[in-house]
């Protein structure tokens, strides 16, 4: 079943042997074991741990990713089902049909970082004694500083050209009511 080629690599026809030896096995075999651990479910060969996965979606539903007690929810936390994605295509095929594996695009990714960033940023300025808690903590305020003296070291460049700008436009009006009424005494 989980040879290359075997099959004709049809991957719905293996879909369903597989199911069908779990439920054989699940209906005249051991019982699963519901508490295993990532260490000895890691031990098992491939096609083997491919079949306990059927299993333990056949016994104990397909929301195991959710739940913080079962395998699901460690070995994804540890990254295992691209591992195991990696090492044989049909693993890969029944992770990607079950979304135990993690695909996603750059866009998505940037989309959840920046949420994530507004997340963080929203609950900093909510309230000024935990924004002042986190502007005491090293990295958080190197950055603040940093900032903070970028903005300065910008306001003193911005400031003196506007203020020559300013003070520019105030000459040349100056310079223009002169004109005007040095040339309306002279007539």
């Amino acid at each position: 079943l989980f040879n290359i080629g075997s099959l004709n690599d049809n991957f719905r026809l293996k879909e369903f042997l597989l199911g069908e030896v779990a439920r054989y096995l699940t209906k005249f075999g051991r019982r699963l074991n519901a508490g295993i651990s990532p260490e000895e479910f890691q031990a098992m060969s491939d096609p083997l741990k491919t079949l306990e996965l059927t299993r333990r979606r056949m016994e104990l539903g397909t929301g195991l990713l959710a739940d913080r007690n079962s395998l699901e929810f460690h070995l994804n936390r540890i990254d295992y089902f691209t591992k195991l994605s990696a090492a044989n295509k049909l693993s890969e095929h029944f992770l990607k049909d079950w979304h135990y594996l993690k695909t996603t695009s750059f866009w998505s990714r940037l989309g959840d970082f920046l949420s994530e960033l507004g997340g963080k940023l929203r609950g900093a300025f909510s309230s000024f004694g935990y924004l002042r808690l986190i502007l005491n903590q090293r990295n958080p305020a190197y950055v603040y500083y940093s900032v903070i003296i970028i903005i300065f070291i910008l306001l003193a460049i911005y400031v003196p050209l506007k203020w020559q700008d300013y003070s520019q436009e105030q000459l040349r009006d100056f310079q223009q009511r002169t004109h005007q009424s040095g040339g309306d005494t002279g007539r």
